[in-house]
C-alpha cells in the first residue's frame, strides 16, 4: 500500500460537493427501514436549502476554494441528523 501526500488527494470544487450532498442524502434516504420509509420519502421530496450541510462544506473549503470529498459525508450525517429530529417530531 502507498501513502499518499495530503496534496495527492482529489479536491472538489463546491458546486460538485453540493451536487454529491443531494445525491448521497438521496440514497441514504431511500435506504431506511421500512417503517420510516413512508416519512423520508416524503422528506426527500422536499429537501429544502439543506442549510446545516451547506454551512458545513463553506466551512471545509480551503484557501483555494476547493475541498476534501470526504466533507460530504460529513454533511449528509448533519442533514440526516436534522431530519430524523423532524420525523421524530411528527
Amino acid at each position: 500500500m502507498t501513502s499518499m501526500a495530503p496534496g495527492d488527494l482529489k479536491r472538489i470544487s463546491i458546486e460538485e460537493a453540493y451536487q454529491g450532498l443531494q445525491k448521497t442524502l438521496e440514497g441514504f434516504l431511500k435506504s431506511v427501514p421500512p417503517s420510516i420509509l413512508p416519512y423520508t420519502g416524503h422528506l426527500s421530496g422536499s429537501f429544502g436549502k439543506n442549510l446545516r450541510g451547506r454551512a458545513l462544506l463553506l466551512s471545509a473549503m480551503g484557501d483555494d476554494h476547493l475541498l476534501d470529498p470526504s466533507a460530504i459525508d460529513l454533511a449528509v450525517a448533519i442533514e440526516g441528523f436534522h431530519l430524523a429530529t423532524l420525523v421524530h417530531d411528527d
